[in-house]
């Protein structure tokens, strides 16, 4: 797995209210939100972004948590970063 590419990728989520029942007046003020992820990209194609917040640096057991795959046609920007240790 090839960790050099730490980014911040700024893209637009669903938003969603889960509950039983929403005054018709606050439903109609929803709108997607704007999130930032932080991490390494694990995965690109032209069609979605693969980004890992927190990977294993032991080389012999590979993990990775907290995996987000983000469509491209939500993403903002992505902004390469320094990774310092």
């Amino acid at each position: 797995m090839n960790t050099e590419n730490l980014v911040i990728v700024r893209w637009i989520d669903i938003a969603s209210h889960d509950g039983a029942w929403m005054d018709f007046s606050d439903a109609v003020t929803m709108k997607p939100i704007q999130v930032e992820t932080v991490g390494w990209v694990i995965k690109e194609n032209p069609e979605y972004i693969v980004v890992a917040s927190s990977i294993s640096p032991d080389k012999e057991e590979s993990v990775t948590g907290s995996i987000n795959a983000i469509p491209r046609g939500c993403i903002s920007f992505i902004k390469d970063l320094e990774a310092r240790v």
